[in-house]
């Protein structure tokens, strides 16, 4: 299995791992209250799919104007390896929340111990804002707002409401009414999923606390326990594309009984980028592959709103159609009278800030 861009290559009958599996030291915690592990699992084969410590020698090369950008952030904050824990400051990590391999999973040839697996790089600013995990009665309406909204809210919406590109909207300036916010809360919208653990009277507090046009915090009292949110916005320039030099998300093949990599490709492009004669950058891509029989790999799932074939040999692209959404799915492949079918889900829509779409395409292979 793959997590954050590692492989760890397990026995299926006992779970033992096939290559040595080593315990390193991390980076300890800076918050007093919190007690971390001081090791973390490593494996010593195969070697990282995508980086996992990003410095300045790292900061995107797209243009002198993004260098400067995100120099210019980068050195607001801390930085670290892969497991160094958050802190009030900041702390910029790779492959970062949205990195490594996704939920999308891989796909696995017996007959070569191939395992193809796609991945994303886009590192991001881990940062702890306190928050008070106590309403007390006498609380203004906008006070116990400000408190759900640091308790649900800001991981995706930022610490003071102004939103983490390029998928969760700004709430600075919100022109919804009260009933129209109650509503978002309700069913979700999007990505967001509905809250509807809120009471009414929570759902109206946290109204009130939305319309108020202060949303820095800087003037909540301490009340109650001392508990810590998560802010994680990406680390991007100014046009909201990761902040790491390309690729940003890339496919790969992995030998499984060498623990080595046989190739790697990016996968995906911007089309916004690819306007301006700016190609192979790789994309981030929400969605898994599927190994054929004759060795073939095909994958969806990034915002050019593309299916790709890919050679298994070598990682050659063989085949691409453009879809009518950008499909963040994993195909699925089946036989009818004689013939090979894939077939894709285009949604679009996602974290990629994609148009939404509604169709399901099926490809016969001749």
């Amino acid at each position: 299995f793959t997590k954050m861009g590692f492989t760890f290559v397990l026995d299926r009958e006992n779970g033992k791992p096939i290559f040595p599996i080593e315990e390193r030291p991390v980076p300890p915690t800076q918050i007093p209250e919190e007690m971390a592990w001081p090791t973390q699992p490593f494996p010593t084969k195969p070697p990282p799919l995508v980086r996992t410590q990003m410095s300045e020698e790292d900061i995107t090369d797209l243009s002198p104007e993004a260098y400067d950008y995100v120099l210019n952030i980068f050195r607001q904050y801390d930085s670290g390896p892969i497991y160094t824990p958050a802190n009030e400051k900041g702390v910029i990590t790779t492959p970062g929340h949205q990195g490594g391999m996704e939920w999308g999973g891989g796909a696995f040839n017996p007959n070569n111990n191939l395992l193809f697996v796609n991945t994303n790089e886009a590192p991001t600013i881990n940062r702890l804002v306190k928050f008070y995990d106590a309403q007390l009665e006498e609380a203004s309406p906008t006070m116990k707002g400000a408190i759900l909204f640091q308790k649900n809210c800001t991981n995706c919406h930022g610490a003071n409401g102004q939103g983490i590109l390029p998928g969760t909207p700004s709430l600075i300036g919100i022109t919804l009414t009260d009933k129209n916010i109650v509503e978002v809360l309700r069913e979700g919208r999007g990505t967001m999923p509905a809250f509807r653990q809120f009471t009414a009277a929570e759902m109206s507090d946290l109204a009130v606390f939305l319309k108020n046009p202060d949303k820095t915090l800087e003037n909540l009292d301490a009340i109650g326990m001392v508990k810590y949110g998560s802010h994680a916005p990406f680390l991007t320039d100014q046009e909201g594309f990761p902040g790491i030099k390309p690729p940003w998300g890339s496919l790969h093949a992995v030998d499984l009984a060498e623990g080595e990599i046989v190739w790697q490709v990016p996968l995906g492009e911007y089309p916004e980028l690819v306007k301006r004669g700016i190609v192979n950058t790789g994309a981030k891509n929400f969605g898994g592959p599927i190994a054929t029989a004759g060795g073939l790999v095909f994958i969806a799932g990034t915002p050019d709103e593309k299916i790709r074939a890919f050679d298994q040999k070598n990682g050659e692209l063989l085949w691409e159609h453009p879809l009518p959404a950008a499909a963040y799915a994993t195909p699925s492949t089946y036989r009818s009278n004689g013939k090979q079918y894939v077939v894709i889900v285009c949604g679009g829509g996602g974290k990629n800030n994609s148009p939404f779409g509604d169709a399901v395409l099926a490809f016969a292979l001749e």
